[in-house]
């Protein structure tokens, strides 16, 4: 019947195929209509390879930098290899020198010479449904729209396609991006500097906002001293020191490239690693009027070559790299020897500094045994050092330090020193490094300070700071304009406001504003201006906060921008230290029972310490004096008033004294470093007090005094809080199940000596979780006669307890039943009350809302396990299933979910399971022997059952090892509502080889033996040879065991010596095989040594390899006892 049912519907669906076509053929005859054929899934399939070029980004600045990127999409369900094609770029456009040539197919050759026009790609690559590019970076100095006028044609192993490559435009608009290093070619730990230039002299317009990121390669940091430097107006270079990241950002109020400028950012790198680099940079991004904000000018790439070969570091630096005329320069030396086994000696150079820069001296130099015994540091004609006699042991550095006398009359300019090439000697043999360089900047460089001061030392919170700012105008020929900076306080200053210099404080126009963004508080000072030769110096005051810790804080100004002889410079920073000492004396207060009610007595107790010894105080300490205090107890309530005082003198030093009646007044402390003392005070809660939480914010003040400042602090602590009226909310069980029904609990309490009236509360429900049902209500005189409970609002959603009463010394509570919905989302819900209002002796007081958390979870759970993770290709795994109706009161009915096992791997079949009477009545059905279907389960409240599956693993398994199993959703019915629980998932690993290797704790005078124990847990025999280096476990360990023949099957043979082989083994189908060699351990240090896999070679391939490996633990005898305390081994 269904075969007729089958043939029936074929019959019909050919005719409608028919009909169909016939009508597209009349159409197409006598109709003017244009048909295009739409391929369908299966014949867009047969496609060749979607080809798309574009470049990032599409518009540059004249010798920036775009990145060319082709993806080749293949999306046959079969492998596209044999790609090839080839291209010219437009004239004037070339391949980037550097450039980042790659390509992220798994087979492919990118061909694309620097400096050159031509691109090939050959022998490529495309796995089916997937993808992969090619990318190279091109430039152009000439402005102009570049386009490829023909398509490309690109071919491969089953056919071809055409490629098509968009435009690339070089805009006079844009600002170019360039970036140079120099020297271009260093030794290991050597520095080079790297110059970012931002181009502008093509555009007709200025442009703003100029930023970058570059994130150095790996093997590349951010020099020790990365004498970081920008002639680019308003612009702040971070570069933070063995960072791997250069960040030049926005800062100031202005950050303008004139039309027709350029500009630079400098910053010292340094090579980590022996290998050649190309710096990629991240594109600048510019901000231009009628272009936009934010758009990418292009990139800039650059090289560094570190040598392979030397086998010493050379290096030279500066602490900075400006440098006045008249100014006296340290110069930095280190050399290195990086060998790790042959002493360096007869180490020399030479460097000539007068050539570069005539009437410099070098001064102030250590002469001898600057570099190992024997060493000598000359100089010859006042300006050019000789070193020699250097020698350096294995892995071993010296460093020494020279000064250069700057002439005064030294020409302003750039200047590179190169000092001659290094050379050493190594066993006899003389060998010759690199040299090494130095760039400093000899400007009229203006001379930029802050300075802290203060009346008195130390610095305590409270004191007044003057903060003065110094600039000095170095030049006697030209005025500095357009001078700003800005200074970040935040750290110090708190909330405390600032006082600023009047306007017109250093030139006419001068000004200087304070603005907090981000709770960051900024001072910025602008339209500074000082003739030649002039000095302004303007200050600011301010006072330091309570509270502060006790540190030297660093504060340093942001960099000098400033205008000279027409051209846009930044500057250095201003830094100066401000010691700040915590105030030496705490006073804390603290009562002793917040749970006190009107009437009661409350302990306060006075904490007193001279903390100038400990905590944030190092020190020798200092005496504290003439401690006084007087806390007013009417501010925290009117009528709060001393009860007794235990120990009214001598407690806190000789001559103190506590008194008072209304109030706390303690007078003449003194406390020693390091000394505290306490004291209590009994106070009487006014009768007529009401709840709540008095003096809070009181604020009381302590003086005292130290060294003859009078200083104060306020005393830490507390409000004194006031009970009388309780009031709590609860629910039964925080846990529970849609469908379920929770007892929501309310007390009340009133302890005061007034009578409480109108108490009123509400909860909205439908907030706490959707459809939450109060059962039972209203509910009538609970808590007095008139108070209710009843749902109100437009929803009916609004829970509303009102009118409760409470005499003095009465209390009340009721329950709310709520039903959670059978729908409810499984989730926490927290849900809160508004505040209880009531009336206290015809006062109107309030406490806080209360929170409750309900939290619902799923009805069922289904877990699923395979009792072993470990299986061999052939075999059968039990899989085991165990569902749980975890609802306490509900029948979990219509179990059912379904599993394809299929989807975890091919092939993978079940051999056995039950049929029926499964979880109350279920039953299974297979399909295709790798689908199962459970449906018709039940089971009553709080039951559970357990069925478990034989599934087959298929012998052809191949290389797959980690086999992972998804349950598709499991589904049931509580009360007529179908719950759905997501995936459940386990796994197993399929293995044909099990090697196990121990080498348990290896003492160094004991015979030591590795033993690798091998399993075949396939169905089949197996075959292999195993090679291991012993090298990688511990270096110089050795094999010497006799060589051992037929050991693991007749013809095998195990021998070695650095290494291990074993070859021709041969292990049957549930055999084993121990391999037992002895070893010899070299000198060594105790400790663990990580074992290493094997190498496994088999002509017949081994489905995979399953590795138990534990690490070579070794240790001395004498240490036996100590090691293994803690040992891991039993």
């Amino acid at each position: 019947m269904i075969n007729q049912i089958a043939n029936y519907y074929k019959r019909v669906k050919t005719i409608f195929h028919v009909t169909i076509l016939i009508i597209i053929l009349f159409i197409g005859l006598f109709s003017p209509l244009q048909i295009t054929p739409v391929l369908s899934a299966a014949q867009s399939a047969d496609l060749p390879l979607n080809l798309i070029a574009s470049w990032s980004p599409s518009r540059i600045g004249p010798g920036s930098v775009s990145t060319l990127r082709i993806n080749m999409e293949n999306l046959n369900d079969y492998v596209v290899d044999q790609i090839s094609f080839n291209f010219t770029l437009p004239e004037n456009v070339y391949v980037m020198n550097p450039s980042i040539n790659r390509t992220t197919c798994e087979i492919g050759v990118v061909d694309a010479a620097y400096g050159g026009r031509e691109i090939t790609f050959s022998q490529g690559l495309v796995n089916r449904d997937s993808s992969c590019m090619i990318e190279i970076d091109v430039s152009s100095s000439e402005v102009g729209v570049y386009s490829f006028t023909d398509n490309i044609l690109v071919t491969y192993a089953n056919g071809n396609n055409f490629l098509t490559i968009p435009d690339l435009t070089i805009s006079s608009g844009f600002p170019g991006f360039l970036m140079e290093i120099f020297p271009s070619g260093v030794v290991i730990n050597q520095t080079a500097r790297v110059t970012y230039t931002i181009d502008n002299t093509n555009n007709s317009t200025n442009i703003y906002n100029m930023q970058f990121n570059n994130i150095l390669p790996n093997g590349l940091v951010v020099a020790d001293n990365p004498n970081a430097s920008t002639t680019c107006p308003g612009g702040q270079i971070n570069a933070v020191p063995n960072g791997s990241i250069i960040n030049f950002t926005n800062v100031g109020s202005s950050q303008l490239l004139n039309a027709g400028t350029s500009c630079t950012v400098e910053v010292d790198v340094k090579a980590v690693a022996r290998e050649d680099f190309i710096i990629n940079q991240s594109e600048l991004l510019f901000s231009s009027p009628g272009i936009g904000f934010n758009i990418s000018a292009g990139k800039a790439n650059t090289a560094l070559t570190v040598d392979f070969d030397t086998a010493i570091s050379f290096e030279k630096n500066t602490e900075n790299y400006w440098a006045r005329p008249g100014d006296m320069v340290d110069i930095h030396y280190r050399i290195q020897n990086l060998s790790r086994d042959e002493e360096m000696k007869n180490i020399e150079f030479h460097e000539n500094f007068g050539v570069l820069l005539p009437g410099v001296v070098v001064t102030n130099l250590l002469t001898q045994d600057v570099c190992g015994v024997g060493s000598e540091l000359t100089v010859t004609g006042n300006d050019t050092i000789y070193f020699s006699g250097g020698n350096l042991q294995a892995e071993s550095s010296c460093e020494f330090i020279i000064s250069l006398s700057i002439p005064n009359d030294a020409d302003y300019g750039d200047y590179e020193f190169i000092s001659s090439n290094i050379s050493w000697e190594i066993n006899g043999v003389r060998y010759d490094g690199l040299p090494n360089y130095l760039r400093l900047f000899i400007e009229p460089v203006p001379i930029f300070t802050k300075t802290f001061q203060a009346d008195a030392e130390p610095i305590y919170p409270g004191d007044q700071v003057e903060l003065i700012y110094r600039i000095e105008n170095f030049s006697s020929i030209d005025s500095l304009s357009n001078i700003e900076f800005t200074d970040n306080l935040s750290e110090f200053l708190g909330d405390n406001s600032i006082t600023l210099p009047n306007s017109n404080y250093c030139g006419a126009g001068s000004l200087s504003i304070s603005y907090i963004i981000g709770g960051t508080t900024t001072l910025e000072f602008m339209n500074i201006s000082i003739e030649p030769g002039g000095v302004c110096e303007f200050s600011i005051n301010f006072t330091v906060p309570s509270g502060i810790s006790s540190t030297n804080y660093v504060s340093e100004s942001g960099n000098l921008i400033y205008t000279f002889n027409e051209n846009n410079y930044v500057g250095s920073t201003a830094i100066d230290t401000l010691q700040i000492q915590s105030l030496p004396l705490n006073v804390s207060r603290d009562f002793l029972d917040e749970n006190k009610i009107p009437g009661d007595i409350v302990e306060v107790v006075y904490r007193i310490s001279n903390e100038s010894l400990t905590g944030e105080n190092p020190g020798s300490g200092v005496d504290v004096d003439s401690i006084n205090f007087n806390e007013n107890l009417t501010s925290f309530i009117d009528g709060l008033v001393i009860s007794s005082i235990p120990q009214q003198e001598g407690i806190c030093g000789g001559s103190s004294r506590i008194s008072g009646t209304n109030n706390v007044l303690f007078e003449n402390g003194s406390l020693a470093p390091g000394e505290s003392c306490q004291f209590s005070v009994y106070l009487k809660i006014p009768d007529s007090a009401y709840p709540g939480e008095y003096g809070r914010l009181l604020i009381t003040n302590v003086n005292f005094q130290v060294d003859n400042r009078t200083l104060s602090d306020k005393i830490d602590g507390a409000g004194l809080k006031v009970g009388g009226i309780s009031y709590e909310m609860n629910i039964s069980s925080s846990a529970v199940y849609p469908g379920d029904t929770i007892d929501l609990s309310f007390s009340f309490q009133n302890n005061t000596q007034y009578s409480m009236t109108n108490g009123s509360f509400s909860i909205n429900i439908n907030n706490w979780i959707s459809g939450l049902q109060p059962v039972g209500l209203p509910i009538a005189d609970m808590c007095g006669i008139g108070s209710q409970v009843i749902l109100s609002g437009d929803d009916e959603d609004e829970l509303e307890v009102s009118g409760i009463s409470l005499q003095s010394g009465e209390a009340c509570e009721f329950l709310i039943p709520l039903s959670i919905p059978i729908n409810a989302a499984i989730s926490d819900y927290n849900g809160s009350s508004s505040a209880f209002s009531f009336l206290l002796n015809g006062v109107n007081l309030q406490l806080l809302p209360l929170s409750e958390n309900i939290s619902i979870g799923f009805p069922f759970t289904l877990t699923k396990q395979f009792l072993s993770e470990i299986t061999a290709p052939d075999s059968t795994i039990e899989v085991r299933y165990t569902i749980s109706n975890n609802h306490p009161s509900k029948v979990l009915t219509d179990i059912r979910f379904d599993e394809d096992f299929d989807d975890a791997l091919s092939g993978l079949s079940i051999e056995s399971f039950p049929s029926s009477g499964v979880c109350g009545g279920g039953s299974f059905l297979i399909e295709n022997e790798n689908q199962i279907y459970l449906s018709g389960g039940s089971l009553l409240p709080g039951d559970s059952c357990t069925f478990s599956l034989s599934i087959h693993i298929p012998s052809d398994i191949g290389s797959n090892t980690l086999i992972e199993s998804a349950t598709t959703t499991i589904r049931g019915i509580i009360d007529g509502y179908e719950f759905n629980q997501t995936d459940v998932t386990d796994s197993f690993e399929v293995y044909g080889l099990v090697i196990e290797f121990t080498g348990n704790p290896i003492d160094v005078f004991d015979p030591i033996q590795f033993n690798y124990r091998m399993r075949n847990i396939t169905p089949n025999e197996i075959n292999f040879d195993l090679q291991l280096d012993l090298n990688k476990i511990i270096p110089g360990l050795q094999m010497v065991s006799d060589r051992q023949d037929d050991i693991c099957g007749v013809g095998s043979s195990v021998y070695g010596n650095t290494s291990l082989y074993a070859e021709g083994i041969t292990i049957p189908s549930g055999e084993e095989c121990n391999l037992i060699i002895e070893v010899k351990l070299p000198p060594v240090s105790p400790g663990h040594y990580a074992s290493v896999e094997p190498e496994i070679r088999s002509d017949s391939p081994i489905s995979s390899v399953y590795h138990e490996v534990s690490d070579v633990f070794v240790f001395y005898r004498t240490l036996l006892i100590i090691i293994l305390n803690n040992s891991p081994f039993p």
